[in-house]
């Protein structure tokens, strides 16, 4: 057991799109970080961003509604 917290991790394709990310969801005051990609979601640019909640619905509905890439979005311990 890593943590202990269940948390939604995006991973992109680019580190373009994970930077873009990160600035959007900080100018929203929304919590998380971008980490090195866990092994489990595979290669992608090397970057995911964790956000500081487990509602993936929500996020993935943020970053739809906005028009933010990503190329996974999982639910995981981190």
């Amino acid at each position: 057991m890593k943590g202990g917290f269940m948390n939604v991790v995006v991973g992109f394709d680019t580190t373009s799109e994970a930077i873009l990310t990160e600035e959007f969801f900080k100018e929203k005051d929304l919590k998380g970080e971008l980490i090195p990609i866990p092994d489990e979601l595979g290669a992608g640019c090397g970057l995911c961003y964790k956000f500081f909640t487990d509602n993936e619905e929500e996020i993935r509905k943020i970053m739809e509604e906005n028009e933010l890439s990503f190329s996974i979005i999982k639910v995981m311990e981190v």
